[in-house]
């Protein structure tokens, strides 16, 4: 005889904001079997009647969509810059709220955003859907090898030659730039990473596109452990460059791409008794000579099928609304992203240093 399953009511949505990143999250949302999405608002008719066409009931006003009773919870996917002004309303409606990344244009605004969620007793929950990402899972996996020792240097590279995306994304007062857009993402994930405190954050921008907003950078996070994290993002480069690469003090890591295996290459004998050097340039060196193959191992790690699997961050929020699990994303967590996000754009303007402890 079958058991008899619980039945929980999936979890009724609308969209603030119906633009292609609404659309994607729509359709997913909708897969997860977990949320039915039932209507949308948005300033651009466009959306608006893109929105109607899927079936859903377009509202006049963001208003009008928050006092909709059959409503449960929001998804924010405006430009960043109103973020703040639609998660207040959405709190102050009682709606539960999912909420774009950047959160937020700073860290008072994100504490205001979070202080009105709890005020209000609902939940704020930030989509910082790439903690599981399969190429970030892989390289935890790499990292985690026993026989590269410590690893004191991991680099993240994302890297395009397609230029900034978007018409807003294109203006610093919407929040705009890679290091909003890309660098959210890529910070966020080296913390989860490592938890222990940042104690100093560098960062340079690029402006190849003239706008007022970086279209790459390049950022060092240093963190208490002794770990450095190099992290690129280039809209101009047009090499193709590895995802992942991780340097420990017995071998080197690497991730090729997104969807890729993962490659270990480690000593076997430090001394390379049969290295005679190379012509380097104008000049002899061993130092930079490659290693003989009988001194190194190569280690080819694939992704295991529990890591093809990641979580979905939808039944994450499900599991947190209905059966009072813990939230998949703690605001701490997106608050420290946004402190040491802030610290790179200081570095940028100061073009120094900046000394933390996030």
């Amino acid at each position: 005889m079958r058991k008899k399953q619980i039945v929980h009511d999936k979890i009724k949505i609308a969209i603030i904001g119906y633009g292609g990143m609404a659309r994607w999250h729509h359709m997913h949302m909708m897969l997860s079997g977990k949320i039915s999405v039932i209507g949308a608002y948005d300033i651009d008719k466009n959306a608006s009647d893109a929105a109607r066409i899927r079936g859903l009931k377009v509202y006049a006003a963001a208003e009008e969509l928050l006092a909709d009773k059959e409503v449960e919870a929001v998804l924010i996917a405006t430009p960043n810059d109103v973020h703040e002004y639609y998660t207040v309303l959405a709190a102050n409606a009682k709606k539960h709220i999912i909420c774009e990344k950047p959160a937020a244009l700073g860290s008072e605004s994100l504490a205001r955003m979070i202080k009105a969620a709890n005020d209000n007793g609902v939940f704020f929950i930030v989509h910082q859907n790439r903690r599981w990402d399969k190429d970030y899972r892989l390289m935890m996996r790499l990292a985690a090898e026993p026989g590269l020792g410590r690893v004191y240097r991991v680099q993240s590279n994302v890297s395009s030659s397609h230029g900034l995306p978007g018409s807003w994304r294109k203006v610093k007062a919407k929040g705009g730039g890679m290091l909003w857009d890309w660098g959210v993402h890529l910070i966020d994930q080296m913390l989860e990473y490592d938890r222990s405190k940042v104690v100093a954050v560098t960062c340079r921008a690029d402006y190849v596109y003239g706008f007022d907003v970086d279209d790459g950078i390049e950022m060092f996070l240093d963190f208490e452990s002794g770990l450095t994290a190099h992290i690129v993002i280039d809209t101009n480069n047009f090499l193709k460059e590895r995802r992942w690469r991780v340097f420990g003090e017995n071998g080197t890591g690497m991730v090729e791409g997104w969807h890729t295996c993962g490659k270990l290459i480690m000593v076997k004998e430090r001394l390379d008794k049969k290295n005679k050097g190379i012509t380097a340039g104008n000049g002899f060196t061993k130092t930079m000579a490659n290693r003989s193959r009988s001194t190194i191992k190569r280690i080819r790690i694939p992704r295991s099928k529990a890591q093809a699997k990641t979580p979905s961050f939808y039944e994450g929020f499900y599991n947190t609304l209905r059966k009072g699990e813990p939230q998949l994303i703690s605001n701490e967590s997106v608050m420290r992203c946004m402190k040491v996000m802030e610290a790179g754009f200081q570095s940028i303007e100061q073009k120094a240093v900046i000394r933390t402890n996030i």
